[in-house]
């Protein structure tokens, strides 16, 4: 079976970017799947369908992990981008018994964020809220031992180029 590797990190950290990108020329034959994709919901939504914003973080990683055991897996190496908690990607692993999976953190300097958050056209989340929430992944990423990309020097083409070696 192949490896699902899962991107994670806060808005603005250069992993979206970095994946389109990758994604692009995918010469090493990925399946590119985005957390986002189904759609997300409303703080109110979650809360009312959930419980909580973090239970429906772990139902979607759940659902991801699934899907992507049931449809590719088989054929190829996958690689899952999205803002998600470490500790439910490992939960959602074990209980799909996908054992084949590498985490990868893409951090940066909450100044490069703020800078990229703005250039892209989202300064409302570059605030204290984005901001804990990236050393809170940052944190749990490294009490972990995941990878950690720290892109706060990197164009995308270093990005990119880092990412590649840590694929292989």
């Amino acid at each position: 079976m192949n490896k699902i590797y899962f991107i994670t990190g806060a808005s603005g950290s250069g992993k979206t970017t970095t994946l389109k990108l990758l994604e692009e020329e995918n010469k090493k034959n990925f399946a590119f799947c985005y957390f986002d994709s189904v759609g997300v919901p409303s703080g109110e939504e979650m809360e009312k369908q959930y419980g909580s914003g973090e239970n429906w973080q772990k139902s979607m990683i759940l659902f991801w992990v699934k899907e992507m055991k049931e449809k590719y897996l088989d054929q190829t190496p996958t690689i899952l981008d999205g803002q998600m908690r470490i500790s439910f990607i490992d939960e959602a692993c074990k209980q799909n018994g996908v054992n084949e999976y590498v985490i990868i953190l893409f951090d940066c300097s909450d100044m490069e964020r703020t800078k990229r958050l703005i250039k892209r056209g989202h300064p409302e989340l570059a605030n204290p809220d984005m901001f804990n929430w990236a050393k809170y992944l940052r944190n749990e990423a490294t009490n972990r031992g995941a990878i950690i990309i720290d892109t706060s020097n990197f164009s995308i083409e270093e990005s990119k180029k880092t990412l590649l070696e840590t694929l292989q």
